[in-house]
């Protein structure tokens, strides 16, 4: 008995010493130009932004955490105007309490929520948390390791997106530049306009609708399925390494140089066979044009289709 009150003692002692539960709330508004920017730069906090007729932008922070250390952390968010933009950063020190250091994070509860202007460009560095967007136009930035991208309603001019493991949907429009580079998430974008230039690993690029003048896409292991009409004369340029190809031709005419290795390729609709060998194919459009566009795989298949 002694020796049980004895460890009740040493446990509840070592809660004390590295238990504690932390609380953080902010809520203000600020004022931004009319295309200012909104630099974000967070590490788990779940995002959040919502774009309206509104002049100036309102911020809210919540963070709730238990913390197991032998630190004392301390937390907070800075908020500064900064000639017509704003910029959010965290700051976070600690206070040694013994000799060796670690921090251990249960039970984390972090969210940042936004209220913007529709015209406010986006740049936004996160770690692990979630993104969440709606109803906002003018340019994204994105940067994420490990959370995932969820666009809702928007029309951007320009999308910039880097994520690791995260996966990225998108319902709405991108007029001028796309740019993905991913490693293991799903990319799903719905309407695209302009230049898509993309860079996968082991995800999937899903486009449901496009009007490009020029492609760029390189994946290893991921599939690649566009469904666009072409415009222009740029350059269309496809090259999976072990990944299938699909491309649904929605509009327009062109030359398609079809490269494979081990896999299989499939036409399927108005195409007319100009060259065939056991590694290449070329087909065109009924009426050909001077648009060209180059696919190629090692090991997947390509399916071609209008």
């Amino acid at each position: 008995m002694k020796n049980q009150f004895l460890f009740l003692i040493l446990y509840l002692c070592a809660n004390t010493l590295f238990g504690q539960i932390d609380k953080y709330e902010t809520k203000g508004n600020y004022m931004i130009k009319a295309d200012g920017t909104l630099f974000l730069e967070t590490s788990d906090a779940d995002i959040s932004i919502l774009g309206s007729d509104r002049k100036d932008v309102l911020i809210e922070v919540f963070r709730k955490v238990k913390i197991k250390s032998n630190q004392e952390e301390r937390f907070s968010v800075v908020i500064k105007e900064d000639k017509g933009n704003i910029r959010l950063s965290e700051v976070i020190s600690y206070k040694k309490k013994r000799k060796n250091n670690w921090v251990s994070y249960k039970d984390m509860d972090y969210r940042i929520t936004i209220q913007a202007p529709y015209s406010t460009q986006l740049h936004i560095i996160s770690e692990d948390g979630d993104i969440v967007m709606e109803n906002m136009q003018g340019k994204l930035y994105t940067k994420i390791e490990d959370g995932d991208i969820n666009i809702k309603g928007c029309e951007f001019e320009h999308l910039e997106i880097y994520t690791e493991d995260g996966d990225v949907k998108m319902t709405g429009n991108i007029t001028e530049l796309t740019e993905i580079y991913a490693e293991d998430g799903r990319v799903d974008l719905d309407q695209v306009s302009g230049r898509l230039k993309a860079t996968l690993e082991d995800g999937n690029l899903n486009l449901h609708h496009g009007i490009l003048r020029s492609i760029d896409i390189s994946s290893t292991d991921g599939n690649v399925q566009l469904r666009t009409a072409l415009t222009g004369d740029g350059d269309y340029k496809i090259v999976n390494q072990d990944g299938d190809i699909m491309m649904e031709l929605l509009d327009g005419d062109a030359t398609f140089t079809l490269k494979h290795q081990d896999g299989n390729v499939r036409t399927s609709g108005d195409f007319q066979i100009k060259e065939e060998r056991n590694n290449k194919m070329v087909v065109t459009t009924k009426n050909a044009s001077n648009v060209k566009v180059s696919m190629s795989t090692q090991d997947g298949d390509i399916t071609l289709k209008n």
